[in-house]
């Protein structure tokens, strides 16, 4: 059996900076990536996605991160000798442990995006051979569903790395036309919708009028974080909504 590779020693503040440095780089080869080279784009989001939640894990115990935390050795875990958690694993642990909860959908995306990381990594996908816009709908709903996670409900654990989270974003933004040419595709069954009586909104993720508001769902309220520094979440009037453009699904805040 092959021995694992030593690296410097490192203490359980400095390994979580590094997670995280190592995430936000695969965030950025993601965005990078996205023009020449469409399926890498897709495994470097799943990847940084992944880090981050082994970051999260951290910040309860660093023994949660590994995949066998009763063989738990701080001197192994110091020089980097041990096997972490999938992403499976580290939000059902958070969920146990930590008591967190997270949004079914963006659980099913993570999910979904890792069986497609999975197929282009270890054997084949038959679905992206170079689809910019098919890759970047999958992209977006993705980065928002993290970003959301990141500022949000884990902005206390990550507050300092705020600023470059947003550069991210801004950087994925870039790319809305991919969105416009589906909202294109979309506008009919969009039309449709309206004249069945339903009711069509600005998507609070690509900010294109193609949320349908599910009527069947009653008015719920959501929590949104104060700004750092401050304490506890706000909560406000929201409705759940489907955008038919980029597939995010969610809670619409009603304006006031």
């Amino acid at each position: 059996m092959a021995k694992s590779i030593i690296q410097a020693k490192q203490s359980e503040s400095e390994w979580f900076i590094l997670v995280v440095e190592n995430a936000i780089s695969f965030f950025d080869s993601s965005v990078k990536s996205l023009e020449t080279s469409p399926k890498n784009s897709i495994i470097d989001l799943y990847t940084a996605i992944e880090l981050f939640f082994k970051a999260r894990l951290m910040k309860e115990h660093w023994s949660l991160i590994l995949a066998k935390p009763e063989e738990a050795d701080i001197n192994k875990f110091e020089n980097g000798d041990f096997r972490s958690v999938f992403l499976a694993q580290a939000h059902k642990r958070l969920e146990k442990i930590s008591k967190e909860t997270f949004e079914k959908a963006a659980l099913d995306n993570f999910l979904k995006l890792g069986m497609h990381r999975n197929q282009i990594v270890h054997f084949a996908h038959t679905d992206f051979k170079g689809d910019k816009a098919s890759v970047i709908v999958e992209l977006w709903a993705s980065w928002f569903y993290i970003y959301e996670l990141l500022t949000n409900q884990w902005a206390q654990y990550f507050d300092e790395y705020m600023e470059r989270f947003s550069s991210i974003n801004t950087e994925i933004r870039n790319h809305i036309g991919y969105l416009e040419s589906v909202l294109d595709i979309r506008t009919p069954q969009i039309k449709l919708e309206l004249e069945k009586g339903n009711e069509i909104v600005e998507c609070p993720s690509c900010t294109l009028l193609s949320a349908l508001i599910d009527k069947n769902t009653p008015i719920t309220q959501v929590g949104k974080m104060r700004p750092i520094n401050t304490w506890g979440p706000i909560h406000y009037p929201a409705k759940r909504y489907t955008c038919l453009v980029c597939n995010v699904k969610g809670f619409k805040i009603i304006d006031s």
